[in-house]
């Protein structure tokens, strides 16, 4: 682990392990010890039990999601406290990691979050801790506990519209605006935005193996605040339900170079990672009903990007949606993303321009 994370740092990329402080196995030895010997088990307070004597149950000892096989540790005891510093510590002294992604971290203490986040920064400074959440995470955001947060709250904002069309344009902006709004420009600026992860299906299989609905979610994933993040092998067209069918393993083989997927997130990442704007930039969302087209406006300084997206059914000219947005054709410098074929009837145009 320690030759590895070496490597990934002269290569410029950071390593961050998955620590599971929220819960452990049933089969974990120290739970075995409470079945074993219940109330003097030496820790029967390391976890929340219900019942004596414990048997494998939903009621009880505390789990995660009443799930039994995943007993939850008790962290705002001393001694869970340490042992999980203890962990803390010698990873990253040992290996030289760069941080931590927390699992079921609303489920955790904010207290112990706290703590936790102070005791990673002490060994260093410039580690990062990400927190897994499926909901609003402003409250864990302001905790001080964590420094960004797996962004499942937006992928279901994207996903309703772009994919399910469940909810209309108005709705969509609606609830885009309030996302924006709920955060500073500093906590937007660290969200970690994924499409897909080891917990979902594979969004490409979500899309309904329709290319250009991800090409939508990708363009929206690039251009708003955060940081974009591809869950493995997303970048080359990976299929697959849930939990196995998103965790197969990756095709070392495959000729990743002259895959489309592969082409169109190397422009996007080119893309953002050079332009300010997309970096540090403002944002401002407009939906213009009556052209049935939805921009997204980042401005830094002199410098704005621009991501209109066309849903309706027409060609829309240029100039005539820069009119409804204020801005000059002129300063604009379009950026050619492959073309995306457009299947009749769809209601989705698949139309974006970025300037």
């Amino acid at each position: 682990m320690k030759r590895l994370t070496e490597r990934c740092r002269e290569l410029g990329i950071r390593v961050v392990l998955d620590l599971v402080i929220n819960h452990c196995g049933y089969d974990h030895p120290f739970f075995q010890d409470v079945v074993k010997n219940g109330e003097r088990s030496v820790y029967r307070d390391w976890f929340y039990i219900r019942e004596y004597p414990v048997t494998l149950s939903d009621t009880k000892y505390d789990s995660v999601w009443y799930y039994r096989w995943m007993p939850k540790w008790k962290t705002s005891n001393p001694q869970v406290k340490q042992y999980v510093f203890d962990i803390v510590s010698f990873w990253q002294k040992e290996t030289g990691i760069d941080g931590w992604r927390i699992d079921v971290a609303d489920e955790v203490e904010l207290s112990f979050l706290r703590e936790l986040n102070s005791h990673v920064k002490q060994i260093n400074k410039d580690a990062f801790i990400i927190a897994e959440i499926w909901h609003d995470a402003k409250r864990l955001m302001m905790s001080g506990g964590t420094d960004s947060v797996m962004n499942y709250d937006l992928r279901s904002i994207l996903i309703d519209f772009i994919v399910d069309r469940s909810i209309t344009a108005e709705q969509f902006h609606a609830r885009l605006v309030r996302y924006v709004n709920r955060y500073s420009e500093a906590e937007l600026s660290q969200m970690f935005n994924l499409l897909g992860s080891h917990d979902t299906e594979r969004i490409l299989t979500r899309c309904g193996n329709r290319i250009e609905l991800l090409h939508l979610l990708v363009a929206l994933q690039y251009t708003l605040p955060g940081n974009p993040v591809i869950y493995y092998g997303d970048e080359l067209g990976f299929q697959g339900d849930n939990d196995p069918g998103c965790r197969a393993c990756m095709t070392w083989t495959a000729d990743y170079k002259n895959h489309p997927l592969w082409t169109l997130l190397r422009q996007w990442n080119r893309l953002k990672t050079t332009e300010a704007a997309l970096q540090h930039g403002h944002v401002e969302l407009r939906h213009i009903p009556e052209l049935d087209v939805y921009a997204v406006k980042r401005m830094y300084g002199a410098e704005q990007a621009v991501l209109l997206l066309n849903f309706s059914q027409q060609d829309r000219r240029l100039d005539e949606i820069c009119r409804q947005l204020g801005c000059d054709t002129d300063e604009l410098h379009a950026v050619q993303f492959p073309a995306v074929s457009r299947p009749e009837g769809l209601l989705l145009a698949m139309r974006y321009a970025f300037f």
